[in-house]
């Protein structure tokens, strides 16, 4: 082989600086990647400037080999860093240009190009050439002499070149989508890098074929292409910090504002900033004063505590805006009631509490002066309140509690008025309690009960019950299930006592849980142990369980581990669970609907729905609240009655009555069209064995004899 001649190395000068760059912006990005950790777009880059740069010392090996199986051992280095960058390159550019759903892609890739470099590194000559021979050297005007190698490129050569382009011809194509989506620096940076890396791989494909006599350049191509994404992913970087800072700044003049608002505030102790009237704590400080007073002059008072009945509803299904509107309209006519007569403040949310004082000597007095106003509030909100185009009927419980009494505070008071007001919620709402020292023992009792729920859901205490649904034909139809509660000591406790509990404490969700999966097991049970029973269990949906954000896919995955059919199921909803968030609510209604489940309107008629509502909601069916079932003997609730099944047929709504008590109701309901019903006239709610037994002697039964 003829020696190297002598000269200035200004071409290897090259390739050794580019490779220099290349592992300086490899390192200096690897290190950016593992201090965010471990970001994949940084690592990608790093991955190919490191086999960009072992390409170009691969390359200096090449043109400065003295032997042939030196230059051979060259070029499958050379060639195994350029088979290490093609599933580097492909990460990078997705990632860089925000693809989905790589992973597939990037296997086949790391495939196709790892099966490459385990042939360069079997083959001889690497798989650019299958023979290798020295050839003429190339010389340049300043002395600097190259060794040079040739050789017929083989099969594999052609079929690398061809992944080669299909790797850059795929990165052209996401360059131009993501240009299309407005990313146009990106765009344009990537387009750059790759025209310049696919121009040195023809103009080498061109040398290998003897075409033309030069130099490779695929080294600087990609030097090239690292300058040009490190330049890229430092503006991005750039662009990145400029947002942060500005979101900095937008923060710390949140912070200021916020600390005037504080200020304000602060400033405003003893105001309520929505409504105007006192807050809670003047409403304490004023208390505190007021018993001291009665305490000296004998003269007894009383505080009424003031809860709005389903402002939730109005509040989250209407907006706050709203919300805040219909609370300044109650203060202002809390105001105009209470005149001279009472001191007026807002506890907070929908709370509110007058302090009646220096009424009269006598207790008695005043519990009746204080009952009479508590009865004009309740009358004055019940009125229609209008609120821009709204128009609510904004019912109120009230709490009293007199003072004072032998060593109360004022928060000792306000907690009597708060037992007052809960027994009055727990009455229907709407009416308003006096505190006896008997409420204390029943709030003992309710923690008490509360902490044994917990007891009772580990030791296996709640069981299901079921309670026939009957058509117009006397025929068994469905069924609801129903929760009970046999406690050892207390007996069986209903729903009614233990729901708001579980609810309030947020066991909701493991009893609902439960009574889903076991109402499932239970249908599975029957169908195999052959019960004539094909009708549909109905299954109450709490507000706080379908607010969840998965409450879709626990259904879903309860019924497919189980095996039911989702026709078997209907899941009874109540106006207020599906005004939480109209558009979340017709979303979660629509998939289970798509699943099969059937979904019921729960009570309606008792909430705040309106025929907008309904025309947007997937219903299937309407089930009329035995409230309106016991009115049926007054003309208005009759009319009233009469008016939910004419919607429900209009909207093709299956609608059915419970609370069906006797004969006369259900010949009632069906003479309006209403053609199925539940009630104690059919049956109690059963235990399943009951339930059973209940199926067994009655599922023959056809016509309307059945609780005659």
């Amino acid at each position: 082989m003829e020696p190297i001649a002598s000269g200035p190395p200004i071409i290897l000068a090259a390739f050794l600086v580019s490779a220099g760059v290349t592992l300086y912006a490899g390192i200096q990005t690897a290190i950016v990647g593992i201090v965010r950790h471990r970001v994949p777009l940084y690592l990608a880059f790093a991955a190919m400037s490191f086999c960009a740069t072992g390409f170009q010392f691969a390359t200096i090996g090449y043109y400065s080999a003295g032997s042939i199986p030196a230059a051979a051992l060259a070029l499958q280095w050379q060639a195994s860093f350029a088979l290490l960058f093609h599933p580097a390159l492909f990460v990078f550019v997705a990632l860089y240009t925000r693809q989905e759903r790589i992973t597939p892609w990037f296997v086949a890739i790391a495939l196709a190009f790892g099966g490459f470099l385990v042939a360069n590194l079997v083959a001889p000559n690497s798989l650019r050439f299958t023979t290798l021979e020295a050839a003429t050297p190339l010389r340049f005007p300043w002395g600097e002499t190259l060794a040079r190698f040739s050789g017929p490129p083989g099969i594999e050569n052609g079929l690398v070149r061809a992944a080669h382009l299909g790797v850059f011809f795929w990165a052209t194509w996401r360059a131009v989508a993501h240009f299309r989506r407005g990313h146009r620096r990106a765009a344009l940076f990537l387009a750059a890098c790759i025209l310049l890396v696919v121009a040195a791989s023809t103009w080498a494909a061109l040398i290998d074929l003897g075409v033309i006599d030069s130099v490779y350049v695929t080294g600087f191509s990609f030097l090239g292409l690292v300058l040009l994404m490190s330049a890229s992913l430092g503006m991005e970087l750039h662009d990145q910090t400029t947002r942060l800072e500005a979101t900095s700044v937008e923060l710390r003049k949140e912070n200021e504002q916020r600390g005037k608002a504080e200020q304000q505030v602060r400033r405003m102790a003893y105001q309520d900033h929505l409504t105007g009237l006192a807050n809670r704590g003047s409403f304490h400080e004023r208390l505190a004063e007021t018993i001291v007073q009665a305490a000296r002059t004998g003269q007894y008072g009383a505080i009424l505590l003031i809860d709005l009945d389903h402002f939730k509803t109005i509040n989250e299904a209407l907006s706050h805006d709203v919300g805040d509107q219909v609370l300044r309209e109650v203060a202002r006519r809390l105001i105009a009631i209470a005149g001279e007569r009472a001191f007026v403040a807002r506890l907070g949310g929908d709370e509110f509490v007058m302090v009646v004082s220096g009424v009269s000597t006598h207790q008695q007095e005043t519990i009746a002066t204080a009952r009479e106003l508590a009865e004009t509030v309740q009358s004055d909100l019940s009125k229609a309140l209008p609120v821009g185009e709204h128009v609510f009927n904004v019912g109120a419980s009230i709490g009293i509690a007199p003072f004072p009494s032998d060593g109360s505070t004022s928060k000792d008071i306000l907690r009597h008025a708060d037992m007052a007001l809960y027994r009055a919620k727990n009455l229907g709402r709407r009416t308003n309690e006096l505190y006896a020292p008997a409420m204390s023992v029943a709030a003992d009792e309710r923690l008490k009960l509360e902490r044994s729920l917990r007891v009772g859901l580990e030791n296996g205490e709640i069981s299901l019950y079921f309670q026939p649904q009957i058509d117009a034909a006397g025929r068994l139809v469905g069924a609801e299930a129903m929760m009970r509660w046999r406690h050892p000591e207390m007996g069986m406790i209903l729903p009614a006592s233990f729901i708001p509990i579980a609810e309030e404490t947020g066991l909701i969700h493991t009893l609902a849980t439960w009574m889903f999966e076991r109402v499932c097991d239970r249908l599975v049970a029957w169908s195999q142990a052959a019960v004539p029973f094909d009708g549909v269990v109905a299954i109450n949906v709490s507000p706080w369980q379908f607010t969840r954000p998965d409450f879709v896919l626990q259904v879903e995955g309860t019924l497919t581990r189980s095996g039911v059919a989702p026709s078997r199921v209907t899941l009874e909803i109540t106006e207020t669970a599906l005004l939480y968030d109209l558009q979340e609510t017709v979303r979660k209604l629509t998939a289970l609907r798509t699943l099969g489940i059937k979904i019921a309107l729960d009570d309606f008629g008792t909430g705040y729905s309106s025929l907008a509502y309904l025309r947007v909601l997937p219903l299937d069916q309407l089930k009329i609240d035995r409230a309106f079932v016991n009115d049926l003997g007054i003309e208005s609730g009759r009319a009233l009655v009469e008016s939910m099944i004419s919607i429900g047929q209009h909207m093709k709504l299956q609608v059915i009555a419970e609370g069906v008590e006797s004969a006369s109701q259900r010949d009632t309901l069906l003479s309006m069209g209403c053609r199925y019903f539940q009630g104690y006239l059919f049956s109690y709610p059963l235990a399943e064995q009951e339930f059973l037994r209940w199926i067994a002697e009655n599922h023959q039964a056809t016509g309307p004899s059945w609780g005659r």
